[in-house]
């Protein structure tokens, strides 16, 4: 069987805390608990696309177990994002994390 081999590097352990809580966030869409549950699962999907953007690509993320409201979720992965500012190791990793918690953060003022 001939089957493409797509190159991967792998994901910082910082990178993969944070996508796990965006998915969470993007995976509570009509839990009927929060009235601003689908922008807050576009934004979420927005940041995931900013953190993903890497050549070669992250390996697929596993999805996550966690079962939590959105508020919390985005809070956790704002959190998070914050911490992996002071461990990204590259100009462009650390482009992609402000861009992702500007992403979250105007969420949250709105």
């Amino acid at each position: 069987m001939d089957g493409v081999m797509i190159a991967e590097q792998p994901m910082p352990a910082y990178i993969a805390e944070v996508c796990e809580w965006l998915l969470a966030a993007e995976g509570n869409v009509g839990n009927g608990v929060e009235s601003n549950d689908v922008l807050s699962a576009i934004v979420a999907g927005d940041a995931l696309d900013v953190l993903l953007e890497v050549h070669p690509p992250y390996p697929p993320i596993r999805q996550p177990v966690r079962q939590v409201s959105l508020s919390l979720a985005i809070a956790k992965a704002r959190a998070a994002l914050e911490c992996a500012g002071g461990e990204a190791t590259t100009v462009e990793e650390r482009l992609r994390i402000a861009r992702a918690l500007r992403l979250l953060r105007g969420h949250a003022d709105q």
